[in-house]
Formats: structure tokens, C-alpha cells, sequence
């Protein structure tokens, strides 16, 4: 999941390097579902940053056009990704144990090991990390 609040903070402190998130300025989102599935867009709650009116919604949307938020995608979807292989970790295990048990896998190891590879290849897919294609888990495919 993308940090917009945190987008947001670090264009505001690029354009304007006197404002300090957490000391001199705060953002915020108002939540729109009870699960915080739904947040509304993000805005300056506070600011108290020395000399230096509010910027408004318009100058940080401008700001933001240029803004790179590529290293924001990449940390993300590196994040999902990863929390996926070490959800299979403990699948691949089970199957380890169970054939050393002498015992009939839950399921079969190739696909999981397929699965496994395709989130492994997800950084060299073209559309990294913007247009992500992600593979089916084999349980649920």
C-alpha cells in the first residue's frame, strides 16, 4: 500500500526544505471507511513553519505532477511481494515435512515452487513497479 501521506510530506519538505514533517508541519487523511480501506485525499492539518505562509492544495498538486514516486511504488510492492514469499515459506516447509513424514503433501510442490519464482521475477516485469501483473497463488488459481 502506497504512503500518500507520506508523498505528500516529502514533496511539501522538497519545495519548501523549512518544513520539517512531525515538527513544524503535519498531514493528515480523513478516513472514509471504519476498515480504512477508503481514505480521503491528503491536506496540511497543521503549519507552523517560520515566514512561510500554507502552501494550498493547488501549489502541492503542481508540486506533486513532478514529483518522483517511483521509490514510493517500488518500496510498496517490494513490501507486498515479499509478505507473499514468506507466506509461501511456511507452505514450502509443510510440504518438506509432510513427504519426510512419509505423509501425502497438502499440495504439490512444482506450482508453489512456480509461484514462488513468479514473485521472485516481479522486479524485472517491464512495468515495474507501476503496472504489476501478479501471479496466482496455485491454492487459489
Amino acid at each position: 500500500m502506497i504512503d500518500e501521506q507520506e508523498i505528500y510530506r516529502d514533496c511539501i519538505t522538497k519545495n519548501i526544505p523549512e518544513a520539517i514533517p512531525f515538527e513544524n508541519f503535519w498531514v493528515g487523511q480523513d478516513v472514509i471507511d471504519e476498515d480504512r480501506s477508503n481514505l480521503g485525499p491528503v491536506y496540511i492539518t497543521d503549519w507552523e513553519v517560520p515566514g512561510i505562509p500554507k502552501p494550498s492544495s493547488e501549489d502541492i498538486d503542481a508540486w506533486l505532477q513532478d514529483f518522483d514516486t517511483t521509490p514510493y511504488f517500488v518500496r510498496a510492492v517490494r513490501a507486498k511481494r515479499d509478505n507473499l514469499l514468506s507466506q509461501m515459506d511456511a507452505r514450502r516447509l509443510r510440504h518438506s515435512d509432510e513427504v519426510s513424514l512419509g505423509l501425502e503433501p497438502t499440495e504439490p510442490l512444482q506450482p508453489l515452487l512456480l509461484y514462488i519464482q513468479a514473485l521472485r521475477d516481479i522486479p524485472q516485469q517491464a512495468g515495474f513497479p507501476h503496472d504489476v501483473v501478479w501471479p496466482t497463488d496455485p491454492i487459489e488459481g
